[in-house]
């Protein structure tokens, strides 16, 4: 057939243009998407039907390709007609059209191969970020092809070109054959991402079974992904953040846990990155076959550890390694063959590292974790849900008879899943837990499910391991979202382990090809101008005294904003500030997002906290009329602010320097000390360099470390405020005067240097106005922002900013005239309140939990009200007694009667509040009192300043008392008292007869056993029988009285730990003498096999009444000090005699076993005595018969 056959389609009979061009458009834009698309060759004369578009139009081109060859030979890239003029060829050089054709076709092969990489990136996007089926494809590779002839017939239309120009026809015919190409099958498209993007194809594992797996080879990944921009450097930074951590409370990382430190691929080889591998099922149900056919695939996944939290946070960082059916795993010829592989390269990986961009060294990789999911449903919700429960029962919360399990489990969770944990709140962590399964399996015993059990191990495995929020299980649960869902979307379950493996390949193709994928600031809403005229005068006064706000009429300001992987938008709350004390937080929310000289600020309202609902969890805050710039997420000095921190420190020759070697707040951070001395180095005259002294040096590095801990301390991007601070950020926010927050940047500039280091570096100035300040002050103001990451500005109003100032002065003036040598005033037996201001007047005549309650301002007013007169009137080293507090708390009482409705009638509360307030402000000295010591048992670590809720035992609980077959008499008792008095006399003597002691210690032991009898405390009876602090008549008293083994405990248990000595496969075994046997045995095989703290038995300081060992160490010798109910029972050197007269002293005293050591105490008691009155445990039966410990088991 001829040309002349396409006058009418072949499929609807409308009429067509008769050119090539016009009968292929007509088939595209009307026929293109038809499902039933049915035609034959309209230029040759067979009868074979097409169903197929795409097939049709390779068969037609190849009929208009051979038509018209016939009349000249076209080049697979036309060429222009200037450079081929067919009237004069025979005029022209056949050589030099040759070599013309040759260059423009080498320079549009270039511009097709940048199509080609554009078509494959735009078919990334669009399939994989949308998780589409792989056919789409073809429909979109139609769609843009009948889109470009569109376009080429009307621009030469517009241009007066004749459509049927060879150039366009050959060119556009290219393109098209390249898309067709590329979305022709799956094999081609992949074969294209592997060309451009680095698809990194799975490998089959072909098991014996027949079944197949599929492994993504590790190292190929780990390259792709350093070799992406900025990644290598993202990870090496968070690398030397995580060792800023080593050694303190906060446990950051993994490697700040006691395996991370132990770990002996981190500890030899520095440049090394940890990776995390997870393992979980899942579940795929084909649509068409029902719940008969669930395909169980089990996942391997890996994240790098090392990778900051706002990366490591998102599904990007979750990377597929091995999938395979989960009943091949069950056969146990295929399991050593899926983990060759992996095995393999993970040894590769430890041992021979892999090199990494622009490195020269290997960089080695080895794991950290190996987690497991062990969920059932659906985590996300649940978490949601829980989190949620308090306002979904709000109206009825009240009527909930056990809601406290719910906020006893809420306090729990806030600790267990806290991003930074602290060492010091794990003993906390611990008696939470216990507590809440104690109460949930005696209230709920038919739902208390073995799951719970974990929960006793989470406060160790923290200790062990990290933050636990890193081993959440909820990313990767994502993760399993998007595998279901491309195998739902893939409709393809013949091979699934391939498709969901070859398609996650394909979608880290795209994930890698995203510039943004690290850059996660900047990215912000539409940008619009704003005239600076039409914000209220409080925003504009905070404007005009930002340093970094330009003079003009407008601003640029957005409504939304991703800042480290968070998005903040208008109306958004944080906690912008923690008050001191209490550390209440203050509330901050975003009313506009600003644009300032190429950094983002925010402008926010600060809320003033009222209370704290414990029953719904959460805080009730008001607005006020306070607003402030906050620079929250500016943590990064750039060189300016160097230049002035070191004009601030005395360091103003290297400022020159330092701008030259073009060091920021970054740089500065991480100086190494050969950096360090290059930039203090000077020139000489006779251009000789002179290293800095050893004074320079030193003072640079201590000043350098107080930048450090200040920026290291502040992980939370929280400001936390001191006392003085609070104050006056307390009055601010209760004026009713529209004000803006404002603060000086010193407010005691008499306080010595080494006290104000004490305090934490907590931050003494917020202020961030440089506009009226000298350029000395800016560095120290600088360094605040750093330490903080946040800035507040300070007000232009005189009026406001005089009387701020007025206060501070008056403020700084009273601490700075108290001094620690000062005489102490005596304590007054009637102690007067000061005076309190009318609104709190009102408020204490008709108090409410809301004002008065947990963590609400009217009782922190009345609490730091009283310090403070105390501590002006008798100084700053008072610390009053608890009969003093007594007093105070009664003054309290008899002004203000009706606080005891909130209080209690005893006012404990206020009391316990009292008592925080001033320990937390007392000195360090070096004697530590009895009474510190006795608070410090109900806190943390001395530098957490968190108090634990740590349930304090006054006095232990005693044991059933047996009544002895031969009772005394009460005449007999009373003789034996006069006894009693006669030994107490004795004993106090210098020299007294040890023969007498010990008959007449015999003759009042039924007197004792009365007193015991009767549950007197024990410093009652050891001040009437002060022998029983003798260390030898207490061992005789045991060995005398409680039958221990052949009558000689201390030989008894030397021998037992000997023993058990012996079975011990402990590495530190051989540094161990005779005399450490005992505590050793104790701490490392009985304590550490019931998984008990060692400190509820040893311990430097004492932590509950029932009897402990305190160990004194001092420089040449260590005591062992035994205490009961915080009263000392005697002191030795012998540790066998400190733990045979701690067991003994419960056998004394009658005390029964605490349940936390029980065990423990219950294997002492088998390995010291022959009698028992009471059963031993299962636990501690097994444990004396495996180690063959002769002992009459009851």
């Amino acid at each position: 057939m001829s040309i002349s056959n396409l006058q009418k389609c072949t499929i609807c009979l409308s009429n067509v243009d008769r050119t090539t061009h016009g009968y292929l458009r007509h088939l595209r834009q009307v026929h293109g998407n038809d499902h039933l698309f049915n035609t034959s060759c309209p230029l040759c004369d067979s009868n074979f039907i097409y169903t197929n578009l795409k097939s049709f139009i390779n068969h037609f081109r190849k009929h208009d390709f051979n038509s018209s060859s016939q009349d000249h030979s076209s080049l697979s890239l036309a060429l222009p007609f200037n450079d081929f003029n067919l009237d004069n060829h025979d005029d022209t050089d056949d050589s030099q059209q040759i070599q013309q054709a040759s260059v423009w076709q080498s320079e549009h092969h270039g511009a097709l191969d940048e199509i080609r990489k554009f078509y494959v990136k735009m078919l990334l996007k669009v399939r994989e970020g949308h998780v589409l089926p792989g056919n789409i494809m073809k429909t979109m590779a139609l769609s843009i092809t009948c889109l470009l002839e569109n376009f080429s017939y009307y621009l030469l239309s517009k241009l007066n070109i004749n459509v049927d120009n060879v150039i366009s026809y050959n060119f556009n015919n290219d393109i098209e054959k390249n898309i067709f190409e590329i979305s022709r099958n799956e094999d081609s498209f992949i074969a294209a991402c592997q060309s451009y993007f680095k698809f990194v194809k799975p490998k089959e594992i072909l098991l014996p079974t027949g079944s197949k797996a599929y492994y993504i080879p590790l190292h190929q990944l780990l390259k792709n992904l350093f070799e992406t921009q900025g990644f290598y450097d993202c990870v090496k930074q968070e690398k030397e953040l995580i060792s800023q951590f080593h050694g303190q409370d906060i446990i950051y990382h993994y490697q700040n846990a006691e395996f991370g430190r132990q770990h002996p691929v981190l500890q030899h080889k520095t440049n090394c990155f940890s990776l995390q591998l997870y393992s979980d099922d899942l579940g795929v149900v084909n649509p068409l076959m029902g719940k008969n056919a669930i395909h169980k695939l089990t996942t391997f996944y890996f994240s790098i550890d090392d990778l900051p939290a706002r990366h490591n946070s998102s599904l990007s960082a979750v990377h597929l390694l091995l999938l395979y059916y989960k009943k091949d795993f069950d056969d146990e010829k295929n399991r050593k063959i899926l983990f060759a592989q992996l095995s393999k390269d993970l040894n590769s990986l430890e041992e021979d590292g892999l090199i990494l961009p622009g490195d020269k060294n290997p960089t080695y990789f080895t794991i950290s974790t190996l987690c497991a999911d062990n969920l059932s449903g659906k985590a996300m919700e649940k978490y949601c849900l829980f989190l949620n429960l308090p306002f979904i029962f709000y109206e009825i919360i009240d009527k909930i008879p056990y809601w406290f399990l719910y906020e006893l489990l809420r306090e729990i969770w806030d600790i267990l899943y806290a991003d930074h944990p602290r060492k010091s709140w794990l003993s906390t962590l611990e008696v939470l837990i216990q507590e809440f399964l104690q109460l949930f399996q005696t209230i709920f015993p038919e739902n208390f499910v073995p799951k719970f059990h974990f929960l006793l191990h989470a406060a160790r495995n923290t200790a062990k391991y990290g933050p636990l929020k890193r081993q959440m299980n909820l990313r990767y649960e994502a993760k399993h979202h998007l595998l279901k869902q491309m195998s739902n979307r893939c409709n393809n379950f013949i091979n699934l382990p391939y498709t969901i493996s070859k398609r996650i390949q394909l979608r880290q193709c795209y994930e890698l090809i995203d510039e943004n994928l690290l850059k996660l600031n900047n990215i912000s809403g539409t940008i619009r101008k704003r005239r600076t005229t039409s914000f209220n005068l409080s925003i504009q006064n905070i404007l005009f005294n930002d340093r970094l706000f330009a003079h003009r009429d407008v601003v640029h300001i957005v409504k939304w904003i991703i800042m480290d992987n968070i998005k903040f938008k208008i109306g958004d709350f944080f906690v912008g500030f923690l008050l001191g004390g209490e550390e209440i937080p203050i509330f901050v929310k975003i009313k506009y997002i600003l644009n300032m000289s190429e950094q983002w600020k925010f402008v926010v309202q600060c809320f003033d906290t009222v209370t704290f609902k414990q029953n719904l969890w959460c805080f009730e805050i008001k607005p006020s009329n306070n607003n402030l710039i906050f620079n929250k997420f500016s943590m990064e000095w750039n060189y300016q602010d160097v230049s002035y921190w070191l004009m601030e420190n005395g360091f103003e020759k290297f400022v020159n320097k330092f701008q030259e070697e073009e060091i920021d707040g970054l740089s500065l951070l991480n100086l190494s000390s050969s950096s360090i001395d290059e930039l203090l180095s000077i020139n000489t005259a006779a251009d000789i360099v002179k290293k800095p002294t050893i004074g320079v040096k030193t003072t640079f590095l201590k000043k350098l470390e107080i930048i450090k801990s200040d920026v290291f301390s502040s992980v939370d991007n929280i400001i936390t405020l001191n006392e003085r601070q609070s104050d006056v950020l307390i009055d601010e926010l209760n004026s009713q005067i529209p004000n803006d927050l404002s603060f000086v940047n010193d407010l005691n500039g008499d306080v010595d240097r080494d006290d104000t280091d004490n305090q934490n570096h907590s931050l003494e100035f917020l202020s961030d106005s440089y506009v009226s300040n000298p350029p000395n002050v800016r560095s120290t103001k600088a360094s605040a922002r750093l330490s903080t990451k946040a800035s507040t500005s300070l007000s232009t109003s005189p009026s406001h900013t005089s009387t701020t100032t007025t206060v501070l002065d008056e403020i700084s003036d009273n601490s700075s005239c108290t001094s620690r040598n000062q005489p102490t005033k005596k304590f007054p037996l009637n102690y007067s309140l000061p005076y309190f201001d009318t609104t709190f007047e009102k408020a204490a005549n008709n108090p409410s939990i809301e004002e008065f309650g947990l963590r609400c301002r009217k009782k922190q007013q009345l609490v730091k009200t009283i310090r403070d007169d105390v501590v002006n009137t008798y100084g700053i080293d008072f610390y009053p007694t608890s009969f003093e507090f007594d007093r105070m708390v009664v003054s309290v009482k008899n002004k203000y009667p009706v606080l005891t409705k909130v209080f209690g009638e005893d006012m404990s509360l206020v009391t316990s509040a009292l008592k925080q307030q001033f320990f937390r402000d007392r000195q360090i000295s070096g004697y530590v009192s009895d009474l510190l010591l006795k608070k410090r048992q109900s806190h943390g670590h001395i530098l957490s300043e968190r108090k634990l809720k740590f349930v304090k035992v006054d006095l232990v609980s005693h044991r059933e008392y047996l009544i002895e077959e031969k009772q005394q008499s009460e005449e007999c008792l009373m003789q034996l008292f006069q006894q009693a008095e006669s030994l107490r006399t004795l004993v106090n003597t210098t020299n007294y007869d040890y023969s007498e002691v010990k008959a007449k210690m015999d003759i009042t032991y039924p007197h004792r056993q009365r007193l015991v009898h009767e549950m007197k405390p024990v410093k009652q009876i050891l001040e009437l029988y002060p022998a029983l602090s003798v260390s030898n008549l207490i061992i005789r008293e045991i060995n005398v009285h409680y039958d221990s083994f052949d009558g000689d405990i201390i030989q008894t248990l030397k021998s037992n730990f000997t023993k058990l000595f012996n079975y011990t496969d402990n590495p530190q075994k051989e540094n161990i003498t005779e005399d450490e046997r005992p505590f050793f045995i104790l701490e490392h095989l009985i304590m550490k096999r019931y998984k008990h703290s060692k400190k509820l038995l040893l311990n430097q300081e004492v932590l509950d009444a029932y009897p402990m060992i305190q160990v004194h160490k001092n420089n040449d010798s260590t005591n062992y000090s035994i205490i009961v109910e915080y009263n000392q029972l005697t002191t030795t050197t012998s540790q066998v005699e400190a733990v045979a007269i701690l067991i003994g002293s419960y056998e004394i005293f009658n005390i029964e076993y605490p349940k936390k050591i029980r065990a423990t105490l219950e294997v002492l008691h088998g390995l010291s005595f022959k009698k028992r009155s009471f059963f031993l445990a299962v636990a501690a039966k097994r444990f004396l018969s495996e180690f063959k410990i002769n002992a009459n088991v009851k």
